[in-house]
């Protein structure tokens, strides 16, 4: 979104400007930002959402309101217009704008390139304040997929991902289930959808290879590569911040782990995910107990306990959905962390004794980032030591564990 000139504006002002503007603004902090406008394909699944989603609730209690439905955050002062929305028994508005809506009960965003990150997070954090609002999804524009975070009755938010043409989508504040072939019916992905790769890494010239060709290739390259599916896919190199943010968690865990039953392992540690065959080196690694080893490799380990990815804008997309997907299907993983570049914020995926993934974010210097699986916690301050943003940054206006 565009920020419109600088001058910091009262919520009168916002809502006297916006019922006369030609295009939407959301505001936050006295500041405007333009909303720009979807492309086909967002459109289009949004269309399908609507629709679909508000057949199933005619007559009931509860009904859909459209990307044009103004939304306010009261505890942290945000406006924004999400791209759908769901709302049961009577609508309740703000006090200072008759029609700007305060109890919603689900909120979907279409993912655009351009917001990915902010709906992912910081928007994220903003809707986690609204006391209503029970379910986020988040719907992809890059292949069919849909991800839903639920708020649990001890304020825990739940993560699913629906993944594939032939997988439904499913709702539990609301009954609602529907097809990700309705979701998308009509809509060309840009470009032909690997759901199981990378697409920002490197394809090694295409031949497809067997795992031992791999491994035998591996032993002797000068450069790590992932494999999956007969394919090499070379790695990136990474930059000053990630490396810096990756040594410091390297250190600050390894410390803690010393002399216990549990130790880190670096990016330069290959892990094999057996029901999917792929092959990949996670940023950091704890496993616990003796480290356990492939049987087409002595070098490749197949029981990490909790894995670290520290994001990368080539590779964020990726590690968040299709390597999370992967790294689910190791029984041993019981926490997936995510570590932002570009603020303070680290996101936690805890598994579940009844196999749910369970979500939390901690945002801010003063935040501290504890694992459930294994006796850890490290303040975001000492992650970040040594790491100068490649931008101001624009926080969550929370800091601490969310939630």
């Amino acid at each position: 979104m565009t920020a419109l000139p600088k001058s910091k504006l009262t919520v009168a002002e916002y809502l006297a400007i916006e019922r006369k503007a030609e295009f939407k603004s959301e505001f936050f902090d006295g500041e405007m930002f333009a909303m720009a406008g979807a492309n086909r394909l967002h459109n289009i699944a949004n269309e399908n959402l609507t629709l679909r989603i508000g057949m199933q609730l005619l007559d009931g209690p509860c009904r859909t309101l459209s990307r044009d439905q103004r939304v306010r955050i009261g505890r942290t002062g945000l406006y924004c217009y999400p791209d759908l929305i769901i709302v049961c028994g009577p609508p309740e508005y703000s006090i200072e704008d008759p029609d700007t809506l305060v109890n919603p009960r689900v909120i979907f965003e279409v993912l655009s390139d351009s917001t990915e990150r902010y709906d992912r997070t910081t928007k994220f954090h903003h809707y986690q304040q609204l006391p209503s609002v029970m379910e986020y999804v988040l719907v992809s524009q890059h292949e069919p997929m849909c991800e839903r975070f639920t708020r649990s009755p001890d304020g825990r938010w739940v993560f699913v991902a629906f993944v594939g043409m032939s997988a439904k989508l499913e709702l539990t504040s609301v009954p609602v289930q529907v097809p990700l072939e309705d979701i998308y019916a009509g809509v060309t992905f840009p470009e032909p959808i690997h759901a199981n790769r990378n697409p920002n890494m490197t394809a090694l010239p295409k031949s497809k290879l067997t795992v031992a060709e791999y491994l035998a290739i591996e032993r002797k390259a000068e450069f790590k590569s992932e494999f999956f599916d007969g394919e090499m896919f070379a790695m990136a190199g990474a930059n000053r911040l990630h490396n810096i943010a990756n040594e410091n968690l390297t250190l600050r865990i390894g410390m803690q782990l010393l002399d216990g039953p549990c130790r880190t392992l670096s990016r330069d540690q290959r892990v094999r995910i057996g029901r999917t065959g792929l092959y990949c080196y996670p940023d950091l690694i704890i496993v616990c107990g003796p480290p356990e080893y492939s049987i087409e490799d002595p070098d490749t380990l197949v029981n990490p306990r909790v894995i670290f990815e520290v994001l990368s804008d080539s590779t964020e997309r990726y590690d968040r959905t299709t390597k999370f997907h992967h790294y689910q299907q190791l029984p041993s993983v019981m926490e997936y962390v995510l570590v932002s570049q570009h603020e303070p914020m680290c996101e936690r995926f805890t598994r579940s004794p009844d196999g749910r993934w369970v979500f939390v974010a901690f945002v801010g210097m003063s935040a501290k980032l504890e694992l459930t699986s294994v006796p850890v916690q490290v303040p975001l301050e000492d992650i970040y030591a040594g790491v100068t943003f490649p931008e101001p940054i624009h926080q969550s206006p929370l800091s601490g564990a969310i939630p």
